[in-house]
Order: C-alpha cells, then structure tokens, then sequence
C-alpha cells in the first residue's frame, strides 16, 4: 500500500494533462497529471521503479478543455477567447518507463516525488 504523488514539469514548465507511470518489476501502475499539475498514483509496488510521464495521453482532454473555454455559445456572450492553460509536451523517450531514465526508492505509504525532466 504505497501512493506516489508530487508535481511534473518540463524544464521550468509545469505539465499539467497527461499519465504518470510507475513501474516495479512486472508490475505498472499509473495516475492522471491534474490540471494544477499535481498527480498521485496509488497502490504503487515498493522498491526501485521506473517512472515513465504519457502527455500524448492528455491531449484530447487539454483540446476539449480549451475548446470549452473558447466557446461563446450561441449568443456570442461566453467564452474568453483564448485557454488559461497550455499544453506542455515531454519528448516521447519519457513515455516509456523503461527508457526514460526516471527513477524513484518507493516506500510504504505516502512517498512525494517532483518530477523534473530536463530541456
């Protein structure tokens, strides 16, 4: 019973939509990266995993989300006009665990990593 939660960013930018990927031996996990860039994964196998960050998994729901803020509907009175969020994609090298270099020392109960994954 292991939870690993923290922030994700690229460089300096925080990523806010996309998975987050814990693997131990056989076994994987994962967690949505949250719209204020936080995200926790539970029931996380302990020891040393591999973690892996999937932004291509969040595109649909950061184009629907933008999509919604822009609308001004049928009477032209909603809708900002422009997102309050942007998109920020890791390279592909970080969507597999097993690639990206990413490493964290699971422990029982509750473990805090930042992620930061260089530019």
């Amino acid at each position: 019973n292991a939870t690993l939660s923290g922030t994700v960013k690229y460089g300096t930018d925080q990523v806010m939509f996309g998975m987050v990927i814990v693997r131990g031996g056989p076994t994987e996990t994962q967690g949505k990266i949250g719209e204020n860039g936080e995200y926790q994964v539970g029931n996380c196998p302990l020891g040393e995993c591999l973690i892996g960050i999937n932004t291509e998994s969040g595109k649909g729901e950061y184009m629907a989300k933008t999509m919604g803020e822009r609308y001004a509907g049928p009477q032209g009175k909603g809708g900002a006009g422009k997102t309050s969020q942007k998109f920020v994609d890791v390279p592909a090298k970080y969507r597999d665990a097993m690639k990206s270099g990413l490493k964290f020392d699971v422990k029982a109960g509750a473990n805090r990593y930042d992620i930061v994954i260089p530019k």
